[in-house]
């Protein structure tokens, strides 16, 4: 070839050159982003029990799909709790708690630490993890079945007939502490505990429980091994011990149902750590802070503001300030280390940013305002709702929410103002670190309410975002209730009731303490 030649075709050269060198480049950003495009964008996540089915989204990376963790807790109705400063999630699974850190390639299951082939990433305020492996953590260390189709596009979860889940030994200095978690509560004389043949063994009678899994109980103090004997109707753990001890003690914790072995091998009277001191009051010291201790119940309404004006003149304000009070006379009798502060005991005007104030004076831990809901167009619509805050998800909701929000008209101009450009920053505000749980505590709340309150015709209509301003200034999870429609003339004779009243107290508290609970296990 001549050098005109040459130059003629130079265009054609560099053309192909160009498209040579992208080839390999365009192949590593298919295996960035999944490959050639075949891979299941989506999977379909099955409850063998119920029979229902969820798609949540599958993002691909390094050429591995990856998961939401809580997409994949919330399509199968698992709690989850999310400690936003430490960028943690827990999911409570029945019987197992699994936790999930961003940017951490490593799974807790039970205090035992899985590592997964890739660091997990947070995005779209959840924490992805790649799927294929996460999954078969679970399915080899909980009490979950978990099946992938052959094309790995859909999941079936099963949950397996185990009733005891996981075996935890700490060595202490003075003996050996055994953590049994179970989801039953064992009656007197279904629990036994004594020493056998060089085994010590624990008897659970109904106990079931999975021998590979509770067979690798990592040994520690003077426990050198543990093995598992299953029978029909007993399940023996057996402990084999390097010394024998002075004594022991077993009991169940009746809010966790764990069931507590405790080795002594030393005449002290309390269990101790290498430093002395005991780990209940470094526990007791370092949860303090974190426990559910103050709880805040805000009637809404009230004095010039009567709220929704119901069927035969039932005020929104009264049925508020009834059920508030029911409900903080139920803390304070049932949950006797918790204090109740009200945002209004009676029928008088609060303004919205005081009772925001009110609620962080106090170091509230938990905000609850309570509401009804109103029709005027409509006297058909029947059920009670809850609310955490969020954006307008569908037109549905902005009656509700315009119509709780109309109390700025009893405001000062200038505080109007203020509330007026907080509407324009709610996106910021989504991101708070309370999102999370406040959504939790709305859907405890509402699962509950809705088991309390069907014997009574009451039904729940779900669980919902709205962005109500007396929401926005609250530094603590919180949510908004509307307990019925107070224009509806069947809501209106419920809400009118004393009997009732007291039976959705009931409801929220129910609710609550089942929040309380999750929340403080994974302190």
């Amino acid at each position: 070839m001549n050098r005109r030649q040459f130059t003629r075709n130079l265009p054609a050269l560099g053309y192909a050159l160009v498209s040579l060198l992208q080839t390999p480049f365009r192949a590593l950003a298919a295996w960035w982003q999944g490959g050639d495009g075949k891979k299941p964008q989506t999977l379909t996540l099955r409850n063998a029990k119920t029979g229902a089915e969820t798609r949540i989204p599958v993002i691909y990376r390094f050429g591995t799909g990856f998961i939401g963790v809580f997409q994949f807790a919330q399509a199968l109705g698992f709690h989850t709790y999310f400690n936003s400063e430490k960028h943690k999630v827990v999911i409570y699974l029945p019987g197992s708690r699994v936790l999930v850190t961003e940017n951490n390639p490593f799974v807790g299951i039970e205090g035992q630490l899985y590592q997964l082939p890739y660091n997990t990433f947070g995005k779209d305020n959840d924490i992805f993890v790649p799927y294929r492996s996460f999954l078969e953590l679970i399915n080899h260390h909980t009490n979950f079945r978990i099946t992938l189709s052959t094309n790995e596009e859909s999941v079936q979860v099963s949950e397996r007939n185990f009733n005891v889940t996981h075996i935890s030994i700490e060595g202490r200095k003075n003996g050996t502490v055994i953590r049994i978690r179970t989801t039953l509560t064992f009656q007197p004389g279904e629990l036994v505990a004594n020493e056998r043949n060089g085994w010590f063994h624990v008897d659970l009678y109904r106990g079931k429980g999975n021998p590979e899994i509770l067979e690798k109980t990592p040994p520690a103090g003077i426990v050198r091994r543990v093995k598992i004997f299953q029978k029909a109707s007993l399940l023996s753990i057996m402990f084999l011990l390097r010394e024998k001890p002075l004594r022991h003690e077993i009991r169940q914790d009746p809010v966790t149902h764990e069931v507590v072995l405790i080795l002594w091998t030393s005449e002290s009277t309390s269990i101790e750590t290498e430093n002395g001191s005991t780990p209940q009051k470094k526990l007791a010291d370092e949860r303090k802070q974190w426990l559910i201790d103050t709880i805040v119940v805000d009637a809404g309404h009230g004095g010039k503001d009567p709220g929704a004006i119901g069927y035969r003149g039932l005020l929104e304000k009264d049925v508020n300030l009834a059920i508030a009070l029911r409900l903080g006379k139920l803390i304070e009798k049932r949950l006797p280390d918790v204090k109740v502060v009200y945002t209004r005991t009676k029928d008088y005007f609060v303004p919205l940013e005081k009772r925001a104030e009110i609620a962080n004076k106090n170091n509230g831990k938990i905000f609850i305002s309570i509401h009804t809901n109103a029709l005027k167009r409509n006297r058909r619509s029947s059920g009670f709702e809850v609310y955490f805050l969020g954006p307008h998800v569908s037109n549905k909701n902005l009656h509700v929410v315009e119509r709780e929000n109309a109390v700025l008209k009893y405001e000062e101009p200038s505080v109007r103002k203020k509330y007026e450009k907080l509407r324009t920053i709610i996106a910021s505000i989504l991101q708070t670190a309370f999102m999370r749980q406040s959504e939790q505590l709305a859907n405890d709340v509402h699962q509950k309410m809705a088991i309390t309150l069907k014997s009574i015709g009451m039904k729940g209509r779900g669980v919902k975002q709205a962005g109500f301003v007396v929401l926005f200034g609250v530094s603590m999870p919180s949510i908004l209730i509307e307990t019925g429609f107070i224009t509806t003339p069947q809501d209106a004779r419920i809400l009118r009731t004393r009997q009732y009243q007291q039976k959705i107290a009931e409801g929220i508290f129910a609710g609550i303490v089942e929040y309380k609970k999750n929340y403080e296990s994974s302190i």
